[in-house]
């Protein structure tokens, strides 16, 4: 197993490039071919391989972009549903946090990470909002990452009506009043598509209600319509 043998120094002196021109040779769908690029958690992760990606010394290998299918470690495990793979790439989480997490999805092999979009976003987007918790965990999750169209995390998750997710986002330190987006804040957001709780907790946090911006020009106008 790899604890006793030196597997990745062993996979490291491998030629990978004329293992993946192999690989795609046999491999009938395009969707499926990797890039003469992809790095080997990412390899890992895509097939399962938790023990080979216990044994690489980098905490945060997970959520960096690969360029790949699904983008990333972490995203490929889980549209895979290698539950043991995500485990090994978020070192602490909890097993039975994270396989009620899975369970939850709908995701399925078909899935593609879309230009620019993360891990996190996509589960704050999704209304995932235990993937969010376990994700938020992370030494620097990125909290004010910019999104679709500029917006921010509390911006998407403030006007898909996910509450939970806002609060999470909130208690972990995002900026009520950052700007960007379409709606230009998250208060303004929210009050377009009528979702009075995310109203009241962005209020409660310090969201400024006369924050010009956006496509209505601030919160009071965007709630009229």
């Amino acid at each position: 197993g790899c604890k006793c043998i030196p597997q990745l120094d062993f996979l490291n002196g491998l030629a990978l490039n004329t293992w993946i021109q192999v690989h795609n040779l046999f491999e009938h769908h395009q969707i499926r071919r990797y890039s003469l690029n992809v790095k080997l958690p990412y390899l890992f992760a895509d097939n399962g391989l938790a023990r080979l990606i216990e044994a690489i010394d980098d905490q945060d290998v997970a959520f960096k972009s690969s360029g790949e299918r699904y983008g990333s470690p972490i995203f490929a495990a889980i549209a895979n549903n290698h539950l043991e793979a995500a485990l090994a790439l978020l070192p602490g989480c909890d097993r039975s946090s994270l396989q009620q997490a899975l369970l939850n999805l709908t995701i399925d092999r078909t899935l593609v990470a879309r230009k620019g979009q993360t891990p996190l976003s996509w589960a704050v987007s999704g209304g995932h909002d235990s993937l969010v918790e376990i994700f938020l965990k992370r030494s620097n999750p990125e909290l004010h990452q910019k999104c679709s169209a500029g917006a921010r995390l509390l911006h998407l998750a403030s006007v898909r009506g996910h509450t939970k997710i806002v609060k999470l986002l909130l208690d972990k330190g995002a900026d009520v009043n950052a700007q960007g987006g379409t709606y230009g804040n998250a208060l303004q957001a929210a009050s377009v598509r009528g979702h009075t709780k995310i109203v009241k907790l962005l209020l409660d946090k310090g969201a400024d209600v006369n924050a010009q911006g956006g496509r209505y020009g601030n919160a009071l106008q965007a709630a009229s319509f």
